[in-house]
């Protein structure tokens, strides 16, 4: 029979529909709904799409415009999906070139896929925590490996996929295996037992370890084929009519169950079919639905033994995707996606039983070019068993390190009696933080384990419950990210100082005089306020106030805080006392948390005393042309109650056209703060500028008078004064170069 990957596309067109029929409605179950059908963002061109679910994530992939291999996910629930991320090569035609998933018991998720133009399978693992590993050739030079499959446990992983043989013959099902997580891999191995037709294959792996192949023949018959830890057996699963396309799922119990479709479009050959092995060699099969099917009948057994299904069908007009529910063996309903002509639908449930299923398909709208698509269904998973669902802390985002969390629980179902939890994972009875089952009550408290991380990254609580005849089907959890730390920078300083933030303003200082220069050292002040600065560093839970206070048990209200920024002249706790005191700055955050910052200060009032100085203490440089000028201070003592040797932080220096009698009592000059550093009572300000604080209009040719202040820390003038004086027979004003700017 010659290599083809499908039935021939005139056979969708021929066809007569017929309407589904299907087993009567079970007692007591929910029928399914559809909830959303969404076009996946991004891809074009993009053929066989897969899904996996587990622990409240939708994983899917599809290959891109015949180049890459591309991975979404989103949460179980969600109505939109994120960007891609490119896992890898996928080149050549998009059915050759297709991706498949399986997410392994321990949220290990594997992404396989054939590269046809590259002659590879590859296979990258991406870990619980989101990381991927490294891209892994299961097979180089493969003549035509194509439609990779893929699953795994946590110590071996199996990778399936369709080639011909060596001689040219028509295809089979070949295999790999993995203990070591695709890092090396065992020689190819035959997974069929007979040519087989061009449809993917299908491979899943039960709970206990039992690796089990589906795959079509070329007679158009299913076969099933068991790992037996050396090789594959291969049982026929269909008899007396032609089938195609099957998928493969294993129970709780370890049943197989394999689903297919008919190979006609009317008749015993058509419709869905799913066989359930009794024993070694012995099926049974039964027909879920009449009419044509097209594609794969996919099927997942979940752990209350509920039976899921999803298929293409077209009952009339343009192929839908459905997906079907079966509980104690009987139907509860089947719901149907709508719109496009969709095609090689995939499905996925959590077998744990989470109330979704989850539908890949690839979808055409008229353009002529397959996209993927995502339709999310709402299912009930099975008989009704005891279940309550988490809530932390009323289900605020943020809470702050208290050792423990409040929770409450929300649809609860048949009185559960008792409770097992775990941070970080699903609980079991060997491995929880519970300390074992506790008894049930809503709310309660539970601890945060030191492990769980309180830097604002999620945490995940999963809890399960049970009574004495259920115990949920699996676990449910919430997520919450708690907050242990002031993330912030707290500055208190002189308020009087340059360096202050932009969103602050002075003017509030105007209310205590401006007897003093505007500058000084951080640690001091002259008046009973001081500039409190503080900037956020990313708390998750966002900064709420700042207080101040002299202790722990004395502080005064709080300062609201806006956009985790706060800048203001604030006043002494109480009325400080010259020389040192202590202040307490106490911030608080939107989750509670709080932390003091003890800050210190030096309350000086009183001005630096100049003890020694002379006519000449203060002299200029001999130019006569320059505005800038070198003020040379020589043998000067200063003292100062407060202020450490050499007994003053700085000088404050202004510029006159006339001589003054008393410079200290003109209102009129303009003083610039000026720090320097000083050996004894010698310092030199280099290129001091005549200019400075002269209107424009006075600096001409002439006399020059300089006179300066000592400052202390808290900016406390000098009454004492140097004088100054020079004279300008010409105006050299400073150049300033700019860069060359050339048009071009």
């Amino acid at each position: 029979m010659p290599r083809q990957l499908f039935f021939l596309c005139a056979l969708l067109i021929l066809v007569s529909s017929l309407p589904f029929s299907i087993p009567a409605q079970a007692q007591g179950g929910t029928a399914p709904t559809l909830e959303a059908q969404i076009q996946v963002p991004g891809p074009r061109e993009s053929k066989f799409p897969k899904v996996a679910v587990g622990n409240g994530v939708l994983h899917y992939a599809a290959n891109s415009a015949q180049l890459d291999a591309l991975y979404w996910n989103k949460a179980e629930d969600a109505r939109e999906f994120g960007d891609a991320f490119r896992v890898g090569t996928a080149e050549g035609q998009s059915d050759y070139s297709s991706p498949a998933l399986f997410l392994s018991s321990d949220n290990s998720l594997y992404y396989t896929w054939s590269s046809i133009e590259e002659r590879r399978i590859k296979l990258r693992v991406r870990a619980s925590d989101g990381t991927w590993g490294p891209e892994r050739t299961v097979i180089s030079g493969a003549i035509f490996g194509i439609f990779a499959q893929v699953a795994a446990t946590p110590e071996r992983v199996f990778v399936i996929w369709q080639d011909v043989r060596r001689d040219g013959n028509d295809p089979e099902v070949f295999a790999r295996t993995s203990t070591d997580n695709g890092a090396t891999w065992s020689s190819t191995i035959f997974a069929s037992s007979v040519n087989t037709f061009s449809t993917p294959p299908a491979i899943s792996v039960s709970s206990a370890g039992q690796f089990g192949i589906a795959y079509n023949s070329g007679n158009l018959e299913i076969y099933a084929s068991f790992w037996n830890g050396s090789s594959f057996s291969s049982e026929k699963v269909s008899s007396g009519v032609e089938v195609s396309n099957p998928s493969i799922s294993f129970g709780p119990d370890g049943k197989a169950y394999v689903g297919y479709r008919g190979a006609a479009d009317s008749g015993v050959s058509s419709g869905a079919f799913l066989a359930e092995r009794q024993a070694a060699n012995q099926w049974t099969s039964r027909r879920i639905v009449t009419s044509f099917v097209i594609g794969a009948v996919n099927v997942v057994v979940d752990a209350n033994n509920a039976i899921h299904l999803g298929w293409v069908g077209r009952p009339g007009g343009s192929p839908q995707v459905f997906y079907a529910l079966l509980v104690d063996g009987q139907s509860v309903g089947i719901a149907a996606g709508s719109g496009g002509a969709n095609f090689n639908a995939h499905l996925a449930v959590d077998r744990q039983g989470s109330g979704y299923a989850h539908i890949a398909a690839e979808r055409f709208d008229g353009s002529g070019i397959a996209r993927p698509y995502y339709y999310l269904f709402r299912t009930a998973s099975g008989p009704s068993g005891t279940r309550a669902v988490p809530v932390i802390e009323e289900g605020v985002d943020v809470v702050r390190d208290k050792g423990n969390v409040i929770v409450r629980f929300e649809e609860v179902t048949n009185e559960p009696t008792e409770i097992l939890w775990k941070w970080g994972g699903a609980p079991t009875d060997s491995d929880n933080d519970s300390d074992g089952w506790k008894p049930f009550s809503n709310p309660i408290t539970i601890a945060v384990p030191d492990a769980v991380p309180t830097n604002c990254s999620q945490a995940t609580l999963y809890t399960l419950v049970r009574n004495s005849s259920t115990t949920q089907a699996s676990a449910a959890n919430d997520s919450i990210r708690i907050d242990g730390t002031i993330d912030a920078a707290v500055a208190a300083s002189n308020p009087y100082l340059q360096r202050r933030s932009p969103i602050f303003s002075n003017s509030v200082l105007d209310d205590f005089g401006s007897d003093g220069a505007s500058d000084g050292a951080p640690g001091y002040t002259r008046v009973p306020v001081f500039y409190l600065e503080m900037q956020g560093k990313a708390d998750c839970s966002g900064l709420k106030d700042i207080a101040t206070g002299q202790s722990t048990t004395n502080i005064l209200p709080a300062y609201t805080v806006s956009d985790d920024k706060f800048a203001n002249v604030v006043p002494f706790p109480s009325l400080p006392v010259e020389g040192q005191n202590t202040v307490l700055v106490r911030v608080s955050d939107g989750a509670g948390n709080i932390e003091d910052f003890a800050q210190s200060f030096v309350y000086d009032v009183e001005a630096p005393l100049v003890s020694t100085s002379t006519s000449d203490s203060l002299t200029l440089g001999t130019t006569s042309a320059s505005l800038l000028v070198n003020l040379q201070v020589n043998g000067v003592q200063i003292s100062d109650d407060h202020y450490p040797s050499p007994g003053f932080w700085g000088v404050w220096v202004a510029n006159s056209r006339t001589p003054l009698e008393d410079p200290t009592l003109n209102g009129g000059l303009i003083w610039t703060p000026v720090q320097v550093s000083a050996t004894g009572g010698t310092f030199t300000i280099r290129e001091w500028s005549l200019a400075s604080g002269l209107p424009e209009n006075q600096v001409t040719i002439g006399d020059y008078y300089v006179y300066l202040r000592f400052l202390d820390g808290a900016g406390n003038p000098s009454s004492t004064y140097l004088e100054a004086q020079i004279s300008l027979s010409q105006i050299t004003k400073p150049a300033i170069y700019l860069p060359a700017i050339v048009k071009p």
